[in-house]
């Protein structure tokens, strides 16, 4: 059995930025659980979305840019790392 507390949200700190977060507490394991920040960034045409994980096994991050038109929506730029690439 585990008894945990999960916690997330978003908000817009102005119309074109937004920041959402997901994590909890795990009352069994007295520790964090998965937790994820994001960043988005509407660009006009493009759009920038930041994630990052800054605990456990799976900590890292991704930076993608990407164009927003959906007949391009196979241009963007992505930038991961993860727990093993900063070792």
């Amino acid at each position: 059995v585990t008894q945990s507390l999960q916690f997330y949200g978003d908000f817009n700190l102005t119309p074109k930025w937004k920041f959402g977060f997901n994590s909890g507490y795990d009352f069994t394991m007295k520790d964090l659980t998965y937790t994820t920040l994001n960043i988005y960034r509407d660009l006009h045409c493009w759009e920038m979305v930041f994630n990052w994980i800054p605990l456990g096994f799976n900590k890292g991050y991704t930076l993608d840019l990407r164009v927003k038109s959906a007949v391009l929506s196979d241009l963007k730029l992505t930038r991961r790392r993860s727990w093993y690439d900063m070792q």
